[in-house]
């Protein structure tokens, strides 16, 4: 768990320094400009709002059935939308409804692959058991 944390971790700091080279703008100029009430901010959002939450996440996703999990976190966008839009008010344009679409269709081509894995598995015979080698006694026939 910690070791995917890190590499997730450092990924994501290595792209978010990429995009801000790129960006134009040298990062050392635009924390000299951050005030320490909204370091203090960043770091609450940081520590409690991202980095808590995603490991309470991954524990309780050990914990639990894969089939479970996969409920629930597939569910997440579904919430994250309906929160958008009745609570802040957000709205859906094209591109946030075929973003939607290509989700819906992607997982249903996914869980037909596996819908073929299983059938496969299921007619394959099961193997044939070997008969454990007998010592030779040193005799010949």
């Amino acid at each position: 768990m910690i070791n995917l944390s890190l590499i997730e971790f450092v990924v994501v700091a290595a792209l978010a320094g990429v995009t801000a080279v790129a960006a134009g703008t040298p990062v050392w100029h635009v924390v000299a400009t951050v005030s320490a009430r909204d370091w203090l901010l960043i770091a609450y959002l940081g520590v409690l709002g991202t980095s808590f939450a995603w490991l309470a996440q991954l524990r309780a996703a050990r914990a639990a059935s894969s089939t479970r999990v996969g409920l629930v976190l597939s569910t997440e966008p579904v919430f994250a939308t309906i929160f958008a839009i009745f609570i802040a008010g957000n709205t859906l344009g094209i591109l946030q409804i075929l973003g939607g679409m290509l989700i819906v269709i992607c997982a249903a081509v996914g869980r037909g692959f596996e819908g073929q894995k299983d059938v496969q598995r299921q007619e394959r015979p099961p193997a044939r058991q070997l008969e454990p080698a007998r010592p030779d006694t040193g005799r010949s026939m």
